[in-house]
């Protein structure tokens, strides 16, 4: 089996952040005995995402998305992910409970949904 790591987030392509999570994912990958053929890094762009996730697709047999998940404008992943499959995001009630009872421990105000 062989998988592939699409990276997603300008900040990757512009230098001012390491790529840290492929490598980790890659050395999990590797212990349990998954070989990771190719890693891609895209920004912040769906068509750039549509495009990588159409490529992993292609050629792997495991795909696993790492970034574009924050809470500013340009994180645009699941919706195009979501977008992509045909599906629609939805909201469950625990869940947000419990992001919502996080960002109050935290002293930070949670960003608009």
């Amino acid at each position: 089996m062989q998988a592939e790591i699409i990276s997603i987030g300008n900040e990757l392509l512009s230098g001012l952040t390491v790529n840290s999570n492929a490598s980790f994912i890659s050395q999990q990958l590797f212990e349990i005995g998954i070989r990771v053929g190719w890693v891609q890094t895209v920004g912040d762009d769906a068509g750039a995402i549509r495009a990588a996730l159409q490529t992993a697709l292609d050629r792997s047999g495991v795909i696993l998305l790492t970034g574009g998940l924050g809470p500013t404008h340009d994180d645009i992943t699941k919706k195009v992910i979501a977008d992509y499959f045909g599906s629609k995001m939805v909201m469950n009630p625990e869940i947000l409970k419990e992001v919502e009872a996080k960002f109050a421990r935290r002293g930070i105000p949670m960003p608009e949904i």
